[in-house]
């Protein structure tokens, strides 16, 4: 995130600081407000891509299933909607049509 800051462009983080908190706070760790504070680190707007079941698949990276997926995505916005961020809920479309809503949210197209 440091090298982001001296970025002139658009820098997209897949995953990030919310994620991480959602996780410690799922586990019994400190609340997501606790953890992050009230500094907004991101974009106030922030690409939300739910969970789709014909493209879900497990690997060393994902380890948990689907139904497990679905409640992290539940808990990601409602942290989301807690620190104040606008969710811009990308729809189940090619990966070109969705590339082209995000540059154009950004104001890139």
């Amino acid at each position: 995130m440091q090298s982001a800051q001296h970025n002139d462009g658009i820098t997209f983080f897949d995953r990030g600081l919310i994620d991480a908190a959602v996780a410690l706070a799922h586990s019994g760790g400190p609340t997501i407000e606790e953890t992050l504070g009230e500094t907004q680190a991101y974009w106030k707007r922030v690409f939300v891509v739910p969970p789709w079941r014909e493209l879900f698949a497990n690997d060393a990276e994902r380890r948990h299933n689907f139904d497990a997926a679905v409640q992290e995505h539940i808990h990601i916005e409602k942290a989301l909607d807690t620190l104040g961020y606008m969710r811009i809920e990308l729809p189940k479309v090619s990966v070109q049509k969705r590339a082209e809503i995000v540059l154009k949210e950004c104001g890139a197209l």
